[in-house]
């Protein structure tokens, strides 16, 4: 994907200067890197054209709360990619909010 390390919906920079031993070095943390394609049949994305983009949590999540039919959430271990067992959507912001 790309170089960038800011979110295309909220601006925000998301780059943390590290350095371990080996020169200060920077990393893109909290973002998303997305692309999508359009199709043949698409009536609004171009075909064969892609569009890449980045989300920072915070942006991905008012996405999501505002999905008329929520997403698909999977459990998954660190260890294995495939999914464990389906859970419903519950929203971060809300979860918080709730914990005060």
């Amino acid at each position: 994907m790309s170089d960038n390390k800011v979110c295309n919906k909220c601006g925000k920079s998301y780059v943390l200067k590290m350095d371990f031993g080996k020169g200060e070095k920077e990393y893109s943390y909290g973002l998303i890197d997305a692309r999508v394609f359009g199709s043949y049949h698409s009536p609004i994305l171009d075909d064969c054209t892609s569009y890449q983009f980045s989300l920072c949590e915070s942006c991905l999540v008012d996405l999501f709360d505002s999905f008329i039919n929520p997403p698909i959430v999977y459990d998954v271990t660190a260890f294995d990619s495939l999914p464990l067992f389906e859970e419903k959507y519950d929203s971060p912001k809300k979860r918080v909010k709730n914990d005060k």
